[in-house]
């Protein structure tokens, strides 16, 4: 599914901060403590990100903000149970 530049947004500032002194507005923490970069949106590569749904579709999760979070692609496995 395409995501607005918005909704991309809202999901970005979800993450945790990036270390003390780095840019927020480029880099993040995933829910695993990866860095991501904002400009690696939908990249698999190294900071590369993906959204990610915390509940999933299956189990009733949808694409409300509330059940999206940015992730690492490496990390977004959504076939994963967390």
């Amino acid at each position: 599914m395409p995501y607005t530049e918005e909704k991309l947004r809202q999901i970005w500032e979800k993450a945790d901060p990036p270390p003390p002194n780095w840019d927020k507005s480029e880099w993040r923490l995933d829910a695993f403590h990866a860095l991501i970069k904002w400009s690696k949106f939908g990249r698999q590569e190294e900071y590369g990100w993906e959204v990610g749904r915390i509940v999933l579709p299956h189990k009733g999760g949808g694409d409300d903000i509330s059940n999206l979070r940015p992730m690492h692609w490496l990390n977004n496995g959504e076939e994963r149970e967390w």
